[in-house]
């Protein structure tokens, strides 16, 4: 993410953030999909891959965003899926 949001020290900042933002919503869809699988309510693979999953095609929609809008910032509140500025 770092890599993408340039090197001013302000992205910097928000990247670390959203980083760690990343990392528990990680945490809490494996534990979510741990508790899932022990408690029968989807196959085990499903359950533990399920974060990879979500969090991987989240990555690939949002890598797919800033191919074919190069000024795309997920930080900025006025940018859209649309491309177009709220």
């Amino acid at each position: 993410m770092s890599l993408s949001l340039g090197s001013r020290k302000e992205a910097r900042s928000s990247a670390f953030g959203l980083s760690i933002g990343v990392i528990f919503v990680y945490y809490v869809l494996i534990r979510l999909g741990e508790q899932a699988g022990d408690m029968g309510l989807m196959p085990p693979w499903i359950a533990m891959w399920g974060a990879n999953l979500v969090l991987g095609a989240l990555g690939a929609g949002l890598l797919h965003l800033n191919q074919r809008q190069a000024a795309f910032d997920p930080l900025d509140p006025s940018s859209t899926c649309n491309g177009s500025p709220a």
